[in-house]
């Protein structure tokens, strides 16, 4: 009987973790869209304002923001691969981390494609027009959690009291 109850337990609390998880990383999401949102207003900045060289805002960047790193390594590819490339690798690898979908990562690596190609005032239009994208991949992030992360939750609890019932 207590080896059934340990077991029981067990497995509730598996299924659980599983459904508080899948709501966190909704959550996350939201976070990090906003956070990359603001870190896009920085850069924005440092290219205006602070006239500094793409490598030294980028750096700028991530150390104002938590982006996971992901301005900084863009930054450090940046000679090695040119504009294009660092910022799609960095996209990529740190993809999972910031917990960003595929369409996510479609528009941030559309931004790299024409980061450094043309002159101020066309990459301070270029990073207005992701930020809006950003925005509004955020807001659609934001509901979904709204709506799916209660579900999330409470899915994994009934899951684990289905399967308990099912097996005792």
């Amino acid at each position: 009987m207590t080896a059934k109850l340990i077991g029981a337990v067990m497995i509730e609390a598996a299924c659980a973790f599983m459904g508080f998880y899948a709501s966190d990383r909704l959550g996350k999401r939201k976070k990090y869209l906003g956070n990359i949102i603001s870190a896009m207003s920085v850069l924005e900045t440092e290219i205006s304002f602070g006239a500094n060289r793409l490598k030294k805002a980028f750096e700028a960047v991530d150390s104002m923001i938590d982006t996971r790193g992901l301005f900084s390594a863009a930054a450090e590819r940046l000679e090695k691969e040119g504009v294009r490339r660092a910022w799609a690798d960095a996209v990529s690898e740190k993809k999972a981390e910031l917990r960003l979908n595929a369409g996510d990562a479609e528009v941030l690596e559309m931004f790299g494609g024409r980061l450094g190609m043309t002159d101020t005032d066309e990459q301070i239009k270029n990073i207005a027009h992701v930020k809006g994208l950003l925005a509004e991949r955020e807001k659609a992030a934001s509901d979904d959690c709204a709506k799916n992360g209660k579900l999330y939750r409470s899915g994994g609890i009934l899951v684990g009291m289905f399967l308990i019932l099912m097996l005792l």
